[in-house]
């Protein structure tokens, strides 16, 4: 009806039921991952973050002369929004009387009471039509089937009128998902489909993007591999000359020693010459001794640089070729998905990623393994897929461990893990992780290097969204401390570092020195990168907004 105003633009119900003990438990355990959730649940859960997350294309909002800046959110879903205690049924009628629409999650659990003998499903459905009426259900089939004996999905309520239902199963995700935003917002569905295949297909074209970088990285370290493999060929020989050198020194010892002995035996025969003989056939003696001595830790010290060299060489040539194989693995892996070379036009890089996992773990190097789970998680974290991430960091961290890889590998997969947690929201884990990699860096690389400073800056970004703003700029100026001395005061990463000091003091409301920050970083920007560049546009919006919140109108 005209004027209606809603505090939700659907209300989400579904069935509780189905829950084993032990998913209860894993879930009681891990709160932040959906693993573990009830079947229902976890499609109800889906649903809410797609919607509420769902931004309208404008090709559509101009097609229909909607409000680009229309949100879906929130979306009412009883486990986010109600709160302990008080009468649970009351509350949910409640929101069901401020609730649009309703979208109904339909399964053969939903489709009959519970083990109590309740059934909220039929209830909620039976008093929003009571208010709203039958044109604002949508439901949405995720198992079971419309009129089936043995698997009948639709609640009672909904079998009386036998509305026309969203068959995700039998649709697809991306399909049914599209039909239910086409009707949340009275669209045509087919409109909403294609721009989402539209948007499907940017994102493929830059994660296609992301793995080729990775690829040219990992190209860089082969190169490496390659250089430190002739560093140890080049130790190798100096080694080999020292041990010759070493050999030249001791027959010169033995012929020293054997000239000694004979100018012993002459300094006895002559009386007058045999003192001034013998005290230099002793002298002689002497550093025949001392240059023999010399000769055997020469030879010893040529017999252990020839063994390092030995060792560096099969490190480096195991690392070049660990290299060449988990570069061959991921090129395969990202190949897969280009039809220009072979690959499958239908295949995603998310499907052949995740196809690719089962592989990983058959292959026999243990650092092969390490290399390919930390870059293939690091994909799947720019791609949004936070849990499988984590899970391939995880165990690259556990195999680096259990090898006793270099400090600075162990380091690198802390602060891989910290970048997830940190991008989840979950501040406490991600902090956790990146003082984990500190302490690694502090000690391997001193309290001077980049990547120590890189980990001042990550544990000062966790702060600052906590609102911890003094450990927030206690932490950055510690980074800016180690840029200003190591890259210089005029570098980009030096900008970078008085943009995120003048966010910190931006957020306290301290807005001088916001300014004062903020032009540092400015400064640095139109003279390094130029008037021009991305980053410059940066300095000076934040300037802006800061004018902007200062009422400093003209300014801004």
């Amino acid at each position: 009806m005209p004027g209606e105003q809603y505090k939700y633009t659907a209300f989400i119900s579904y069935s509780h039921c189905g829950d084993s003990t032990l998913a209860s438990r894993l879930r009681s355990i891990f709160p932040q991952t959906s693993l573990f959730a009830r079947d229902d649940t976890k499609w109800a859960v889906w649903l809410q973050r797609k919607l509420e997350t769902y931004r309208l294309p404008s090709a559509l909002s101009e097609q229909y002369n909607i409000d680009p800046k229309t949100s879906l959110k929130p979306i009412f879903r009883d486990e986010d929004e109600l709160g302990g205690g008080g009468d649970i049924h009351s509350k949910l009628y409640a929101n069901l009387d401020v609730s649009k629409y309703l979208i109904v999650v339909c399964s053969p659990n939903s489709a009959k009471p519970n083990k109590n003998g309740e059934h909220y499903v039929n209830d909620e459905v039976e008093y929003f039509i009571s208010k709203h009426g039958k044109d604002r259900v949508i439901p949405v089939i995720i198992d079971g089937a419309v009129g089936s004996p043995d698997a009948e999905c639709y609640p009672p309520a909904l079998r009386d009128y036998n509305p026309m239902g969203i068959d995700l199963p039998k649709l697809g995700a991306s399909f049914a998902f599209c039909k239910v935003i086409a009707a949340l917002l009275n669209l045509d569905v087919d409109d909403v489909w294609q721009r989402e295949r539209r948007r499907s297909a940017q994102k493929t074209f830059l994660t296609v993007a992301v793995s080729a970088m990775i690829s040219v990285i990992l190209a860089l370290s082969a190169v490496w591999a390659v250089v430190n493999k002739n560093l140890a060929m080049e130790q190798k020989s100096l080694a080999e000359k020292n041990a010759a050198e070493a050999l030249r020194q001791k027959k010169l010892t033995e012929a020293n020693e054997k000239k000694a002995m004979e100018q012993k035996s002459l300094a006895e025969k002559n009386a007058a010459e045999a003192l001034r003989q013998k005290k230099l056939a002793e002298a002689n003696e002497k550093k025949a001794i001392e240059q023999k001595s010399l000769a055997e830790k020469n030879e010893a010290e040529a017999l252990r640089q020839k063994k390092l060299a030995e060792a560096n060489e099969k490190k480096a040539t195991e690392n070049a070729e660990d290299a060449k194989e988990a570069l061959a693995f991921l090129t395969g892996v990202f190949q897969s998905t280009d039809p220009t070379r072979k690959g499958n036009k239908d295949l995603t890089v998310l499907a052949a990623i995740r196809d690719s996992i089962p592989k990983i773990k058959t292959l026999k190097k243990w650092r092969v393994r390490a290399t390919i789970l930390r870059d293939i998680g690091g994909v799947l974290e720019s791609l949004g897929e936070y849990p499988q991430a984590l899970e391939l960091l995880n165990e690259a961290h556990e195999l680096n461990l259990a090898n006793n890889a270099e400090p600075a590998e162990i380091a690198i997969t802390y602060n891989n893990i910290g970048g997830v947690y940190s991008r989840q929201g979950n501040y406490p884990q991600a902090l956790e992780y990146y003082e984990k990699a500190l302490a690694i860096f502090e000690k391997a690389l001193g309290k001077s290097h980049p990547d120590t400073a890189l980990s001042y800056n990550n544990i000062g970004f966790v702060y600052s969204r906590q609102g911890n703003y003094p450990q927030a700029l206690d932490y950055y100026h510690k980074a800016l401390v180690i840029k200003e001395k190591v890259l210089g005061k005029s570098h980009p990463d030096t900008a970078l570092s008085y943009n995120n000091i003048g966010s910190v003091y931006d957020r306290q409301g301290n807005y001088p020195k916001a300014l004062e920050y903020y032009h540092k970083s400015l400064a640095i920007d139109e003279k390094v990168l130029g008037k021009d560049h991305p980053s410059t546009a940066t300095s000076y919006n934040n300037i802006g907004s800061v004018y902007d919140r200062q009422g400093n109108y003209p300014k801004a």
